[in-house]
């Protein structure tokens, strides 16, 4: 049986990126995260953008993420409970059909990273 040939192109490059750069963070606080918690946020961040970018895949991967979306915001809250504003709270309170990365209080998709331009997360 052959095996289909690796995929290729900018969006393989970047996920690889992606599992390389997540591995070293794994390994660095293997032992606990720096005192403050430094970085977690900007990784919650981090994940934030790629629940996002899973959730274009397909309905059901969008479906499927949502419970990770919602304990990404929960966690975010614990952490941080004035980075938590009220523009998230809808994502902790009601499963959304697809994943979103934040909505404003309004309702309103947010299409950026709040914190830094980690990429468009628009659902």
């Amino acid at each position: 049986m052959t095996m289909p040939p690796p995929p290729t192109g900018p969006v393989q490059t970047l996920a690889d990126t992606v599992a390389d750069t997540a591995c070293a963070l794994a390994d660095a606080v293997i032992d606990g995260w720096p005192p403050g918690r430094g970085g977690a946020l900007d990784a919650l961040d981090g994940l934030d953008a790629l629940l996002g970018a899973l959730g274009h895949l397909d309905a059901d991967a969008a479906r499927l993420l949502a419970p990770a979306v919602i304990a990404a915001t929960r966690l975010r809250h614990h952490l941080d409970p004035r980075d938590a504003d009220d523009d998230q709270a809808d994502v902790v309170t009601t499963p959304p059909a697809v994943v979103p990365a934040a909505r404003t209080a309004a309702g309103a998709v947010r299409t950026t990273s709040r914190r830094r331009g980690l990429g468009r997360l628009s659902a």
